[in-house]
């Protein structure tokens, strides 16, 4: 545990993949080098919470992943039950990645145009994407999708079987393929 100094994100990392694979109960706190701090909470290995000001998950992975340096620390809580926030395989990628975030906020046309686009995180480009295609109801379906499927590429498969039209189902599923080739696993 780093809760006293801090250590390198890569050590932080490994610890967030020892609570998924070991599925741990706690709610772990990190601090920056820059004083900015968010709270994940673990329940049996699953992300069942993040905290940062917005409580937006892409939120908390920006913060982490604007410091090479972090303090952290699991505090034990009782587990219960929860819905996944992010599968651990993603959000262990888009800690690894490091560049999973962008400052800049886009419409979903600008998203689907440019191929360095780099969001918030894996539910946000593909609820994006997906709105283009399903409108307002995108969210609810991302969500959906991301809580039923063990990887990103399933996620995406079950969010084109939402949409009607063969040529649009193919169409999303190949843009959403590319767009998260940075983070697929």
């Amino acid at each position: 545990m780093a809760g006293s100094q801090f250590v390198e994100k890569s050590q932080f990392i490994a610890f967030i993949k020892d609570v998924i694979q070991n599925r741990k109960t706690g709610l772990v706190s990190i601090l920056t080098e820059s004083k900015r701090s968010v709270l994940l909470k673990f329940s049996r290995g699953v992300l069942i919470h993040s905290y940062s000001r917005s409580r937006d998950i892409g939120d908390v992975i920006q913060v982490i992943n604007e410091s090479e340096r972090i303090k952290f620390d699991i505090a034990t809580i009782p587990a219960e039950e929860g819905t996944e926030v992010l599968p651990g395989k993603i959000l262990l990628q888009l800690l690894q990645s490091g560049n999973s975030v962008e400052a800049e906020t886009q419409s979903p046309a600008t998203v689907g145009n440019s191929r360095s686009s780099e969001i918030h995180s894996a539910r946000e480009l593909l609820e994006s994407l997906a709105a283009e295609y399903v409108g307002m109801v995108a969210e609810v379906i991302v969500e959906e999708a991301l809580d039923l499927s063990g990887s990103l590429e399933e996620a995406i498969d079950n969010i084109a079987t939402s949409i009607p039209d063969p040529e649009q189902s193919a169409s999303f599923r190949a843009e959403a393929r590319k767009q998260t080739r940075l983070i697929s696993l």
